[in-house]
Formats: C-alpha cells, sequence, structure tokens
C-alpha cells in the first residue's frame, strides 16, 4: 500500500483513490478466476469439479467486495457510469490483502469516507 493511502487507512479513513485502486485489483481478480472458472468447466477427473466450484467460489468472493467498496462510492454521489469510468482511468491496484482490509473496514462500520 502508498504510504499515503496507509496513512489514512490506518485512521480507517477511506479516500476515492483508495476505494478505486482497491476496485481496479476486484476487476483484475474477478477477470482471473472467471476465466480459470471457463477454463476448467469441463475438465475435471471422474465427475469432482473442485477446480470449476473453487474459482467460482473466488470470483464470487470479489464480486461481493467490488459491490461493497462500489457502495460507498454510490452512497457518496458517484453514479455507476462514474465509477466505472474512474476505474479504467486508475493505474495503481492495491495489494488483495490490503483490498480484503477495505472491505473488512467498510463491513465494521468505523470508516469515514473523504474525497
Amino acid at each position: 500500500m502508498k504510504k499515503e493511502y496507509k496513512k489514512y487507512f490506518d485512521k480507517h479513513i477511506l479516500t476515492k483513490s483508495i476505494l478505486l485502486s482497491g476496485l481496479v485489483t476486484c476487476e483484475e481478480q474477478i477477470n482471473k478466476y472467471a476465466y480459470m472458472e471457463k477454463k476448467w468447466k469441463n475438465r475435471y477427473e471422474s465427475n469432482d469439479p473442485v477446480y470449476y466450484e473453487s474459482y467460482k467460489a473466488c470470483r464470487l468472493e470479489w464480486m461481493g467486495m467490488r459491490e461493497k467498496i462500489q457502495a460507498v462510492l454510490q452512497k457518496n454521489q458517484y453514479l455507476m457510469s462514474q465509477i466505472v469510468q474512474m476505474v479504467k482511468g486508475e493505474e495503481y491496484r492495491l495489494p488483495q490483502k490490503d483490498v480484503r482490509a477495505i472491505v473488512d473496514l467498510i463491513d465494521s462500520g468505523t470508516c469515514e469516507y473523504r474525497e
């Protein structure tokens, strides 16, 4: 996590740039697991769909995280079309553990949003 992000995150403050960087990571993970899910969907041994189901579960988990981050941005007057455009323009991506920490902070309800 960038130092300026860490400074805000330690104080339980989420900024637009932190959330957008988290969304970039979510999108990458969703795309990755959707690809793997499709790749392994019909390739399993002895009718045991272990790979397919695990990729599907991971994809759905990341989609849930994406929805929570988007909800915070939407609650702060951003339309979904604006969020999509901002994510496309964002270059920095957060590590997966930081995205999970952001979602945990959102779930706890102890965070504050600032521009």
